[in-house]
């Protein structure tokens, strides 16, 4: 090959490798929030781009093209509403899915209170499905109000069971999901279906149907790999079970009713057998699925049964069976794990024949915060699970007028967690108040875990008051439960050799004090620094100072005086963050050439700081700032233009008018200028506006460029001159 063709081909795998690397990666916009927004509107939507996504290259679409690689979708503030439940023929509505084929899709909002997906009130469906082999990430935003479908209902006539609900509220994950610093919230997985009645009118009377099973995970269903980071998982429910049909009349006997189905698991997120890591996140008032009522007994000579009632099943929080779950730095609160329904009623006899019983109330779900089943494993590490609560059983059926009643189902045990057949290990972790016992099942313990006020867990942990505060923001992306002074939490975790995580849930620096603190909370009191005074004038100046509240909420304000025994005080200020804040505030009305001492102080939940003392000295001359000419440009015969500034005391301020006679390249510089004249205005302090007109004394000026400049005097003090352009056209 010669040299040339060398060459050439370089050049073109050159080209190659860059168009390669340009198609790699593509960011899709969404500029509409209308679900129902059709193809060459010229508006992109969100289900229109994830289109894209799963098909890339197509043409004719509203959205830019996607990559056939990693691609971004961006949504701004706002909330889309998904539309009606799937059409087949319009091919529009119901759930958003991602299609196998996408390797790297990232869906970012513009925050988690900012930007939402959310359900119209005619879907009846889910919002997003993630099918098994993509892998999507989800940033900065709300998912709300899925409802995954409800079961069929039995066939009447003839007692037919009813169908499940769906599974995954909100979200049915089949690939690898990744949620960071979003939420998932008031979402539903799909109820069970009522069971069918009884035939009726045959010697048996005919039972009723068995109702459906409710679905599972109301927030998220995971049969793939889960994460969820920074993330809120609140308000979502699990399916309830259907009830049971009722039995049909006999001639002879009255049919059965049919058992109430079981009500699903998991009402914040259902783990079955996937891999669920879950890292600086709370779960918080999500429920499992209650037990569907069982159906009434029928009548005949001698009346039916009344069926059982559903059970409920475990996991209020999250429920794991079978999978790998992880647990790090999270809250566990007001979660439930759902109740057992009441079984039916017996049927009544109508010629004196024996009565029907009442069917037997179904039991309440376990693990009002956490349920792990199976052959799975799950770690906590550094987790706070309180306040959760595990189900009641449901009341037996009550027998026809002799008939015997039903049993009540048993109450579920583990308020706070329940571990079953499954290896679960807990180290660095506080349980409290959790209604039907604190733990149940077999824990392993591997060091420095606290429970309080609850049964169940291994007898190595520690039994002390948390002194445990609300659920609120107290700094982060989710809220947390802090621990109040005398907590039986604070500084028990050694800070090395025993697992402690480097920061808490919120983000705070681990250990903040001797040692590290039990649970996904660690105490940490503000810091604060006092930063350099700022644009200092005679008689004013902006102080400066960089807070940290690891807090929610905090006061900040700074002190300022003579000395360092300040007497002053600014305005209070209101802050909240985990991070370094920079506050600012404006002092006016101070003396001129006087040194003045300040500092900050800030007041959290935990504690308070005082940061060090500075001082600055004003200026014994007068500041002007801020000089503008507005319009810039006016005529010689209009009314002219006013100047506007800002004078720091009261001084007189002389204008000086001076002319370009040397423009440089199209008249936007000037290489000389010639004064004309200067006038002057005694200043308040604070802002003046003076008037300029096309005339200096009896002379009307020209067009052309103008600069004006600007000098302060007080007394014998002369402050430094500060100059604006103006024009004046024909």
């Amino acid at each position: 090959m010669n040299t040339r063709a060398r060459i050439v081909t370089l050049t073109v795998t050159v080209l190659l490798v860059a168009c390669a690397g340009q198609a790699a990666a593509a960011t899709l916009t969404v500029t509409t929030f209308d679900d129902n927004s059709g193809p060459g509107d010229g508006r992109c939507s969100l289900r229109e781009a994830i289109a894209a996504v799963d098909s890339p290259g197509t043409a004719g679409r509203d959205c830019k093209p996607a990559a056939f690689g990693a691609n971004t979708i961006v949504i701004p503030t706002g909330t889309t509403n998904l539309s009606s439940y799937f059409d087949p023929i319009t091919q529009k509505g119901g759930a958003l899915v991602v299609a196998s084929t996408v390797t790297s899709l990232t869906i970012v909002g513009a925050g988690e209170t900012k930007t939402t997906i959310g359900a119209s009130p005619m879907l009846f469906d889910r919002i997003l499905r993630v099918s098994p082999g993509a892998t999507v990430t989800i940033k900065d935003l709300r998912l709300t109000g899925g409802r995954a479908v409800v079961g069929n209902g039995g066939t009447g006539g003839n007692g037919g069971a009813a169908g499940d609900g769906a599974n995954g509220g909100a979200i049915l994950n089949g690939g690898s999901l990744t949620l960071i610093d979003s939420a998932v919230t008031n979402s539903l997985a799909g109820d069970g279906g009522v069971g069918g009645f009884g035939a009726g009118a045959v010697a048996d009377g005919g039972s009723g149907g068995a109702g459906g099973v409710g679905g599972s995970g109301g927030g998220i269903y995971n049969t793939g790999t889960l994460t969820l980071e920074g993330s809120t998982i609140a308000g979502n429910s699990a399916g309830a079970g259907g009830a049971g049909g009722a039995g049909g009349a006999g001639t002879s006997t009255g049919g059965p009713g049919g058992a109430g189905g079981l009500g699903g698991q998991g009402g914040g997120v259902a783990n079955v057998g996937g891999t669920l890591a879950v890292v600086n996140s709370t779960f918080n008032g999500n429920s499992g699925g209650g037990g569907g009522h069982g159906g009434d007994g029928g009548t005949g000579p001698t009346g039916g049964d009344g069926g059982s009632g559903g059970s409920a099943s475990g996991g209020g929080g999250i429920v794991s069976t079978g999978g790998t779950l992880s647990i790090t730095n999270s809250t566990f609160a007001s979660n439930d794990a759902g109740d057992g329904a009441a079984g039916g009623n017996g049927g009544g006899s109508t010629a004196g024949g024996s009565p029907g019983a009442g069917g037997s109330g179904g039991s309440g779900g376990t693990g009002g915060g956490i349920d792990v089943l199976g052959v799975g494993s799950a770690s906590l590490q550094s987790v706070t699970i309180a306040g959760n609560g595990a189900g009641g059983g449901g009341a037996g059926g009550t027998g026809s007028p002799a008939g015997t009643d039903g049993t009540a189902g048993p109450a579920g045990a583990g308020g706070g967690i329940v571990s079953q057949g499954a290896t679960t290990t807990v180290q660095n972790s506080l349980l409290a108040t959790n209604a039907g016992g604190n733990c149940s099942g077999t824990l392993l313990d591997s060091g420095h875990n606290l429970t309080f006020a609850g049964a169940g867990c291994p007898v190595t942990f520690t039994t002390a008051d948390p002194n445990l505060g609300p659920l609120q923001d107290n700094g982060g992306p989710a809220q947390t439960i802090s621990l109040a002074p005398g907590s039986g939490a604070i500084d028990k975790v050694p800070s090395s050799g025993a697992g402690c995580p480097t920061t808490d849930e919120r983000g705070v620096h681990r250990p903040n004090g001797s040692a590290c603190d039990i649970g996904a909370y660690e105490v940490a009191p503000p810091s604060a620094t006092t930063g350099r005074a700022k644009s200092v004038t005679a008689s004013s100046a902006i102080l400066t100072a960089s807070v940290t509240p690891n807090a929610g909420a905090a006061t900040v304000q700074f002190q300022f005086g003579l000395s360092k025994h300040y007497r002053s005080k600014t305005k209070v200020q209101h802050i909240g963050a985990v991070v370094p804040v920079t506050v600012t505030a404006k002092l006016t009305r101070l003396r001129p050439g006087t040194r003045y001492h300040y500092r900050v102080t800030v007041v959290a939940p935990d504690g308070s700081a005082t940061a060090q003392d500075r001082s600055f000295k004003t200026s014994t001359r007068p500041t002007l700032t801020g000089l503008s000419v507005k319009p810039v440009g006016f005529r010689a015969r209009s009314a002219g233009a006013t100047i506007s500034y800002f004078d720091d005391e009261a001084a007189t301020t002389t204008f000086t008018v001076l002319r370009c006679t040397k423009p440089l390249a199209h008249g936007a510089r000037c290489a000389r200028f010639v004064k004309l004249g200067s006038f002057s205005h005694r200043d308040r302090a604070g802002r003046n506006r003076v008037p300029l007109h096309a005339r200096i004394g009896r002379s009307t000026l020209p067009p052309g460029i103008y600069r004006l400049k600007a000098r302060p005097r007080a007394g014998r003090k002369t402050g430094s001159t500060v100059t604006a352009k103006f024009l004046i056209t024909g």
